[in-house]
């Protein structure tokens, strides 16, 4: 199977694009919120998020952040819901339309996954991550040209990620360019040794190969 991006963040990349507030309190609980995301501490993330929103501030990050919570715990409709607000409040903001993407991707709606991650791309040319989540929701929907542009897109911008190689070998394998698809196999590995699927995947194409021989 394809793999996509998960929901990568970084404490300093979600404080650049909040506008905290100036009180001293609701500046506390929010920082707080962000590490315990940050460390992967979910249910004291979904505390903090929960008390910083429930003070009444709507800022689309949080939102957005709070829905990918309630989607780690299962809570798909709620998530969904909650990054919904987050582009209304952000009609501009990037990964909100990711994370709502990989959030509806969960519910099965593939086309609208599709259009959110379009739109990703659009306000953010270089988002690697909704390329590549992209090319997995085009490869689900049986579109394989499609699907290899934007994997190729995700690793021009991203070339260090071995999971996107592992995903070009898939596609280019469904593509029947076997060769290539071992090459880019390779590369995955190389990238990310200790992947196990990986490693698979790989075996799985020089099986292919050695029947063809």
């Amino acid at each position: 199977d394809l793999k996509v991006y998960s929901v990568p963040f970084s404490l300093s990349e979600i404080k650049g694009n909040i506008n905290i507030s100036t009180n001293k309190l609701e500046e506390e609980i929010i920082a707080k919120a962000f590490k315990a995301h940050a460390n992967g501490q979910i249910l004291e993330a979904a505390k903090y998020y929960e008390r910083y929103l429930g003070s009444g501030f709507t800022d689309a990050v949080v939102f957005s952040n709070y829905g990918i919570i309630l989607k780690l715990l299962g809570k798909i409709k709620e998530a969904e819901k909650f990054q919904r607000k987050s582009i209304e409040i952000d009609s501009n903001f990037a990964r909100g339309y990711y994370n709502l993407a990989n959030t509806v991707k969960e519910s099965g709606n593939l086309k609208e996954a599709e259009l959110l991650h379009r739109k990703a791309i659009e306000l953010k040319i270089d988002f690697a991550e909704s390329y590549c989540n992209l090319s997995t929701i085009l490869y689900e929907l049986g579109k394989l040209k499609d699907a290899e542009f934007f994997i190729n897109k995700s690793i021009q911008y991203n070339p260090l990620h071995g999971k996107s190689y592992s995903n070009r070998g898939i596609i280019l394998a469904e593509l029947g360019k076997l060769k290539e698809a071992e090459l880019s196999h390779y590369k995955a590995i190389e990238l990310s040794p200790r992947l196990a699927d990986l490693h698979y995947n790989l075996a799985n194409i020089l099986y292919q190969l050695k029947k063809l021989k």
